[in-house]
């Protein structure tokens, strides 16, 4: 409930259009009223128009097992909003790559090619990424560190990638259900790679999303 309020906000981005003024501005209509001493007038408005479009990105599988139930709080919580234009969820697994997914077990049959998510959805979606940027350094800075795995093989390094997401979307965040990490470099160099490319990270509670919220109403 509460992350429903805080993703509210994003109402702010809706506008109102020119067409009849066809919605009963309550608040108003009660002072209006009282002005002409109990004599009814009804205070019309236009409606707003939905304008937000919300692209997430959600980190699945691994170390966010431990934060499943945190990350679908806020997934049902965006899920569930009516004031969005457009809403589109995908998952990845550690860092974007060469192919996102629809389902968060990220097996191939749910695959999209990120070149077409990038292609097919416009700059003026507000993006939000989750996930704890928790992985080896060389899979996020290396190319086709995968190419074992059943993920397949990464012709594109997942730095590139999140600085191509970057590029395209003037308004984005990256929210992390950790700090940052402990116990040396091999555990802090992706976790500060991808916080210094998106000027810093956003907790995942309700605080940090108020505040992540800020920044993607925040003029490019």
């Amino acid at each position: 409930r509460q992350f429903q309020i805080a993703l509210r906000k994003l109402r702010l981005l809706s506008s109102k259009d020119d067409g009849a003024r066809t919605e009963l501005n309550v608040t108003k209509t009660i002072e209006k009223t009282c002005d002409r001493g109990g004599r009814l007038e009804l205070v019309l408005e236009r409606p707003r128009k939905n304008q937000t479009k919300l692209l997430l990105l959600m980190d699945s599988g691994g170390s966010m097992y431990h934060y499943g139930r945190l990350c679908s709080t806020l997934f049902h919580a965006a899920n569930q909003a009516n004031h969005w234009k457009d809403f589109k969820l995908f998952y990845f697994h550690n860092c974007v790559y060469d192919q996102l997914y629809t389902d968060p077990r990220c097996q191939d049959q749910s695959a999209i090619a990120t070149e077409q998510v990038l292609r097919q959805l416009t700059p003026d979606y507000r993006l939000m990424f989750v996930g704890d940027a928790q992985m080896n350094p060389d899979e996020l800075l290396r190319t086709s560190y995968f190419s074992f795995s059943r993920y397949g093989v990464n012709k594109t390094p997942g730095i590139q990638w999140l600085k191509r997401f970057k590029d395209r979307y003037p308004h984005l965040v990256w929210v992390n259900p950790e700090g940052r990490p402990s116990g040396g470099k091999f555990w802090t160099t992706s976790y500060d790679a991808i916080s210094d490319l998106f000027g810093g990270m956003y907790q995942l509670t309700l605080e940090g999303l108020n505040e992540a919220l800020k920044t993607l109403l925040a003029k490019a």
